[in-house]
């Protein structure tokens, strides 16, 4: 059985039917704008490149009445990751330059919205490029006192033997060089 508001007493308590059909008061709950838009889904960066690869679906809803955007996913809306998913491409870098040069100051509905109609459907995937972490760049970096960079130049030209044995010269000594 639904329960059914009966009357209104004060402004944070209504009298109700509960399913026995006894009156009883309640509390009403409060909701505050900070948590309706926390209810509201989450959309990741991840969304938005699919929604200008391949969906071409609006994520920056328009209201019919007022012609006006929904500013809901405009602080999720980030402008670097886009711009760097889609320079992996060489379909989409030109585009992706432009909308880093020259949209900076627009808002990210008009971002979006350029590159989600001058980009053509196609479905793209790249690996993001991550920096190598290992312990051996980082006793090169130490040792050598250099770098990252140079470090893995080092670690290019470098045997793994030779690297092994830095390893334990390093770990004798600790951080003093030879």
């Amino acid at each position: 059985m639904r329960v059914q508001v009966k009357e209104q007493v004060k402004d944070d308590k209504e009298i109700i039917l509960n399913e026995k059909g006894e009156f009883v008061e309640r509390v009403k709950e409060k909701t505050s704008l900070e948590e309706l838009n926390q209810k509201v889904t989450k959309i990741s960066p991840f969304d938005f490149v699919n929604a200008i690869n391949y969906s071409k679906a609006n994520l920056f809803p328009v209201d019919d009445f007022s012609g006006i955007r929904s500013e809901i996913p405009t602080n999720q809306y980030a402008r670097f990751i886009i711009n760097k998913s889609l320079s992996y491409f060489p379909d989409t870098i030109a585009f992706a330059n432009i909308a880093n040069t020259s949209l900076g100051e627009v808002p990210p509905y008009s971002h979006f919205d350029f590159l989600r109609f001058t980009v053509s459907k196609k479905k793209r995937f790249s690996k993001w490029f991550k920096p190598i972490d290992s312990e051996a760049l980082r006793v090169l970096c130490e040792y050598f006192n250099v770098n990252r960079q140079k470090a893995e130049e080092y670690l290019k030209i470098l045997s793994n033997t030779e690297v092994n044995a830095i390893k334990k010269e390093f770990s004798k000594n600790g951080r003093e060089r030879k």
